[in-house]
């Protein structure tokens, strides 16, 4: 099942239970948005206070189920997902301040890769298919980064304490200023890390890593590789490159919880 289908279904059961009453037909049906006052599903705009209290009464039951029945997007969503999801008081309360400092649209992202993410850890191919499909297509341009940035442990090692260090450095007025600028730079380029995707071709990877090589102050870089095929091509471009004639390298392979294989390549900058 796509997902579409499947959050069709979702919709279709859910939606008689809360009073809604949805065309299907036409209604784009990829997410719901709550503002709080209004319930949007696709095109259709929801305002009735009795029909969205019986939303949030619905969603009640699910609360101590591992996923919603259907994906949810709000301003403040981060309330909501803390509550339905199972993470670590730690992730919760960054989670809350990254709430505070990034736009809505960047939290969705966020949240969904976060979702995506926990799906994998629990091995729900099913699930995380159906995850990965919708951020890819809510989220383009950051969605798939921030998924990988997610399950190499570096959004939650490097980028999220980040928002501390700013506000040591900066102060209370400026700094969400400052790690928003921080922010934003990394999901255009992150410097110790290439993420070997299937749309990653072997002239795009061979310059992904010659620009991260020419970098000043960064000790390593990782080439993160999932499945055989992209495996393949960070051998060929590291081969061609002559990598570990120049560098000291640590060639990690490891199979991740869905089964694929899988590759971290360290490349170990050697400093003067």
């Amino acid at each position: 099942m796509n997902w579409s289908d499947f959050l069709l279904k979702a919709l279709k059961a859910v939606a008689p239970k809360i009073n809604i009453k949805l065309d299907f037909r036409k209604t784009d049906n990829r997410k719901i948005i709550i503002t709080g006052e209004n319930i949007k599903i696709g095109d259709q705009l929801i305002k009735d206070k009795k029909v969205i209290d019986n939303f949030y009464n619905e969603l009640e039951k699910y609360k101590k189920r591992d996923t919603l029945p259907l994906p949810v997007v709000h301003k403040d969503i981060v309330d909501d997902y803390l509550e339905y999801e199972q993470i670590s008081i730690q992730e919760k309360e960054s989670l809350k301040k990254l709430r505070k400092i990034l736009n809505s649209t960047e939290i969705e992202c966020v949240l969904m890769a976060r979702r995506a993410f926990l799906a994998s850890k629990r091995k729900d191919k099913k699930l995380f298919d159906e995850l990965i499909g919708q951020l890819e297509k809510n989220c383009p341009e950051n969605g798939k980064k921030l998924f990988n940035l997610m399950s190499t442990g570096y959004f939650d090692e490097l980028i999220l304490p980040f928002m501390d260090v700013m506000k040591s450095r900066h102060g209370e007025e400026k700094y969400v200023e400052e790690y928003n600028k921080f922010y934003r730079s990394l999901m255009k380029f992150f410097p110790t890390a290439v993420f070997v995707g299937n749309y990653t071709n072997q002239e795009k990877l061979k310059h992904e890593i010659t620009k991260r090589l020419k970098l000043s102050n960064i000790p390593f870089i990782k080439l993160h590789a999932i499945g055989e095929n992209n495996i393949v091509k960070v051998g060929k471009i590291v081969e061609e490159l002559k990598i570990e004639k120049h560098y000291e390298v640590d060639d990690n392979r490891f199979s991740t919880p869905l089964g694929l294989k899988a590759q971290i390549y360290e490349i170990r900058i050697k400093k003067e």
